[in-house]
């Protein structure tokens, strides 16, 4: 069990369970969370529920169902640079369930089939006062079949230790009612508001991929692959074949060099999870853009391990992104040109048994074509660095310091009108954590405090297309304590 409780009335927990019965087993969980946020109408609350269970019907086959509910209420979570952009009168609902069952049968010691099948619904609801509400209601099923291979050294007379093969197919059939209805100003009295307008669509999905790992030389994992995607959705209508390609080769035994390149369709919210392989070569490939995103991803990295207690490493990220939306100050739907690009790096060190310290960068820049919505913009660049310094003591006390530098810089829109203006801020949030685990690992109990010098500060959190599924902000506004306890019970 897990607890929280602290500033702006923030409290939660989450509390799950399982059980063995023979060749069943059984557990369930809970969620919960609710905080008023450090401004009007930033409040949220958010509950999810699930219960899975699997049995052993056979040496060979087991069997899974699952279920999951979420409701989660919420003001306006997102964190503009120009506070006009505020949706402070924005209200977001969301109820979601999934029911699933799957299979696992394995065909032989090195070959395994795997079947998932689901019922999917998802109502989301958004609400400005005085302006517009909107609903959308996603109702359908997913399915998905995968074939996994592996062949320990399959011929002699290559330099060949392993060959894994993964084949998968899938189907999304969901159905979306929406409904939009523009209100009226109070004060102007000549505007006629809007009835609702009700559409119907049908979004389908069908997709297969090949995935082929190849370990050879016994350090080079190389990876080749593919994806067909055969979108349907109420602005994307497209078919197409996303490449695949991935290298790890361990240079020296500590020196390790990654590169990627492959291309990505981004799934409908109601249809998100997959059996396929959500990374390639270390490198993430779905990331929470709207649905029938098309992008392409560029990658290379390099982890090091100076000595036994200093360890690191880079990478550095492309990609070129599109995808159809609304123009808010038109209503028609655009095809919007993006680009992101992404730079890390970290450091750590144990400079004792019970000292330890660590830094990472972070860089990200995100830019498109044209500012379509409120707070948006055509350019934003946010470098950040981090420091970590950890004290863990054999008793079971430790404590963090985590001062972290933010500095960002954009050119920014205010939406409807022409009002563009450049942006920059820097500053530095300091986090600190006092914790102690409990004897026997039975648990552990933290104060942690966020943003302790009470820094003010402009800052945004990305990209305001990515709104349509409320996060908590990367950065914490205000002074914050948090009150956090963990247990278990054996």
């Amino acid at each position: 069990m897990n607890a929280i409780v602290g500033s702006n009335n923030t409290k939660g927990f989450d509390v799950a369970g399982s059980s063995i019965f023979g060749n069943v087993s059984a557990s369930v969980g809970y969620f919960n969370y609710k905080s008023d946020g450090f401004r009007p109408n930033n409040d949220q609350d958010q509950q999810i529920f699930s219960a899975f269970g699997q049995a052993q019907l056979a040496p060979d086959t087991m069997a899974q169902v699952e279920f999951r509910a979420r409701d989660l209420t919420s003001g306006d979570l997102f964190l503009f640079f120009d506070p006009v952009s505020l949706g402070l009168n924005r209200r977001d609902k969301e109820n979601s369930t999934s029911q699933r069952v799957g299979l696992r049968q394995q065909l032989s010691p090195s070959s395994d089939i795997l079947i998932s099948l689901s019922r999917r619904s998802r109502d989301t609801n958004f609400l400005f006062p005085a302006f517009v509400t909107g609903h959308t209601a996603d109702e359908g099923f997913v399915g998905e079949g995968q074939f996994m291979n592996v062949l320990e050294q399959p011929w002699s007379a290559l330099p060949l230790q392993r060959v894994t093969t993964i084949l998968g197919v899938g189907r999304a059939a969901i159905t979306r009612d929406t409904s939009t209805q523009f209100f009226c100003d109070p004060t102007d009295t000549s505007c006629v508001p809007s009835d609702p307008s009700l559409d119907t669509h049908d979004l389908e999905h069908t997709n297969a991929y090949v995935y082929e790992s190849l370990t050879m030389f016994d350090r080079l994992d190389l990876t080749v692959g593919g994806s067909y995607e055969d979108f349907v959705v109420p602005s994307v209508d497209r078919t197409q074949l996303n490449p695949k390609l991935g290298a790890s080769i361990a240079i020296t035994e500590k020196i390790n060099f990654r590169a990627a390149a492959f291309r990505t369709t981004t799934r409908t919210p109601s249809a998100n999870q997959t059996l396929e392989p959500t990374q390639v070569a270390g490198f993430n490939q779905f990331y929470n853009d709207p649905e029938g995103t098309s992008a392409w991803h560029y990658g290379v990295g390099v982890d090091l391990k100076f000595l036994s207690s200093l360890y690191g490493g880079a990478e550095a990220a492309y990609r070129d992104v599109k995808f159809q939306i609304p123009d808010q100050s038109t209503g028609d739907t655009i095809t919007q040109k993006h680009r992101e690009y992404l730079a890390r790096a970290h450091l750590y060190l144990a400079i004792s048994d019970y000292w330890a310290f660590g830094v990472d960068y972070l860089e990200e820049r995100f830019a498109h074509d044209k500012a379509i919505s409120i707070g948006d913009f055509t350019v934003l660049s946010t470098p950040s660095i981090r420091a970590n310094l950890g004290y863990h003591h054999p008793s079971g006390f430790s404590f963090s310091l985590r001062p972290r530098f933010i500095q960002q810089d954009g050119d920014f829109s205010n939406g409807f009108t022409p009002l563009d203006f450049h942006g920059a801020d820097e500053f530095v949030l300091t986090e600190a954590e006092l914790s102690y685990r409990l004897p026997r690992s039975l648990g552990k109990l933290s104060v942690v405090g966020l943003n302790l010098l009470n820094e003010k500060f402009k800052f945004q959190d990305g990209l305001p297309t990515r709104v349509d599924v409320p996060t908590n902000s990367q950065v914490s506004f205000e002074r914050q304590v948090l009150f956090q306890f963990n247990v278990v019970f054996p």
